[in-house]
């Protein structure tokens, strides 16, 4: 009965990319075909973390497991629901798409049939593709060759190529910043962080060269920093000895600060009213915390088909440019303790990991991956609110909670970074769910 309800993961992952992580429902003109298939995932993980916990259930799960993550991701689950659940009509019905990552932190990881290396071969397909086409499209439209047309989204007012889809203007003519097939540049540049890992780590050159560009048409400074970040981090896993370690990465700060330090600066100072409303999200989220926890203790509550639609009805709300006041306003207490507490999990998780000589390729791209990741929690969703973070990151996290470093060899012989991982991977999961 088990076997029959787990499902093979690929499949879900690529519903998940398409359908709910892309723009592609409104690009394409799929919105109805959407909103079945995030149905037909939020069915799946909810069965689905339901298996896993009767695999908990039989076989006892480590204390470190049970309390630094499950503890965590059930805490979030559980505010979103209730103050989902309360306030629930027939607008906000769209919000049960938010529970979907919390649904596939506690089902994915724990499942026989998932595959780490499956996981990040779809993902890493999926962006090259995309990223590709984006290019072409980019070029095609500022070059007079392709015409866009209008579309509507709750994201806000776009144009179309064919696959991709840029902010339209006041004259109805495309913004200048590429996103692809994502709603924000900034996401795209997100997302491009954990791709161009991969392709670092496994030697693509060719889908680095594609993510490289893509970045740069993005013109995200949050994406340029995160890459920088990410420089730094591959850099730390692929060199061996802890003198050349810092002195790489002593090389790649004194560099940075010495050619794009002004760069970024100026860049920022353009920004001007974006980044003064971050910083003031920032500073006014801890300032209130006391009275928003005393006020509304399970959230505030939802209304209308997006969280913008907040600031119609609620004058103190700030936005969602900060992950965890975002928890905070969706789930309540019990999400910002669940979510604060994954955050810092995760970049711990990271930073241990890092720290240790023996990794394997496919686990190393999850944890190079982690700490440009988690600049974005100042911008925007992060990749705790995707179920991305299920397939690619998860277990990987497991692994160094339980004491273990994810595909290091277990006879006492250690794997250099270069070693190509077993297939199957079933020593990346969790021993006592393994089978």
């Amino acid at each position: 009965m088990i076997k029959r309800l787990t499902p093979s993961w690929s499949w879900l992952l690529l519903l998940v990319l398409v359908f709910q992580v892309s723009l592609l429902p409104d690009i394409l003109g799929m919105r109805g075909t959407a909103r079945v298939a995030n149905a037909i995932a939020l069915v799946t993980f909810l069965v689905a973390s339901l298996v896993a916990a009767l695999r908990v259930r039989h076989r006892t799960v480590s204390a470190a497991v049970f309390l630094l993550f499950v503890v965590p991701a059930g805490l979030v689950l559980l505010g979103y629901s209730i103050n989902i659940l309360r306030s629930v009509d027939l607008q906000t019905m769209g919000r049960l798409g938010m529970l979907l990552p919390w649904l596939a932190a506690l089902s994915v990881p724990f499942m026989k049939s998932y595959s780490l290396e499956k996981s990040w071969l779809v993902f890493y397909r999926f962006m090259f593709i995309s990223s590709a086409v984006s290019c072409v499209e980019y070029w095609a439209v500022f070059s007079g060759i392709l015409a866009t047309t209008p579309i509507e989204s709750v994201y806000g007012d776009f144009s179309r190529g064919i696959f991709t889809s840029y902010l339209r203007l006041a004259d109805g003519s495309p913004h200048f910043r590429m996103h692809g097939v994502f709603p924000e540049p900034g996401t795209l540049a997100m997302w491009l962080m954990p791709a161009i890992a991969y392709a670092l780590v496994f030697g693509k050159r060719a889908g680095l060269a594609v993510f490289t560009v893509a970045l740069f048409l993005t013109h995200s400074l949050g994406g340029f920093a995160s890459a920088v970040v990410l420089a730094g981090s591959f850099t730390w896993w692929r060199t061996r000895r802890p003198f050349v370690r810092v002195l790489m990465l002593v090389l790649l700060g004194a560099g940075v600060a010495y050619f794009l330090r002004e760069y970024f600066l100026s860049a920022y100072v353009s920004k001007a009213g974006s980044a003064s409303v971050r910083e003031d999200n920032v500073f006014l989220f801890w300032r209130d915390l006391g009275a928003q926890i005393v006020n509304r203790p399970f959230g505030t509550p939802l209304v209308g088909r997006s969280l913008s639609d907040l600031a119609a009805v609620d004058r103190d709300y700030l936005g969602s440019d900060f992950a965890p006041y975002t928890a905070l306003v969706i789930g309540g207490v019990s999400a910002l303790i669940g979510y604060t507490a994954m955050i810092t999990i995760a970049l711990s998780a990271s930073i241990k990991y890092l720290a240790r000589r023996h990794a394997d390729r496919l686990t190393a791209c999850a944890f190079i991956s982690l700490p440009p990741l988690l600049l974005f929690v100042v911008q925007r969703a992060t990749v705790f609110d995707s179920p991305l973070f299920a397939f690619l990151v998860a277990v990987p996290v497991l692994a160094v909670l339980r004491g273990e470093v994810a595909g290091t060899r277990r006879s006492g012989s250690a794997s250099r970074p270069g070693d190509r991982p077993r297939r199957g991977i079933r020593e990346n999961l969790p021993q006592e769910l393994a089978g």
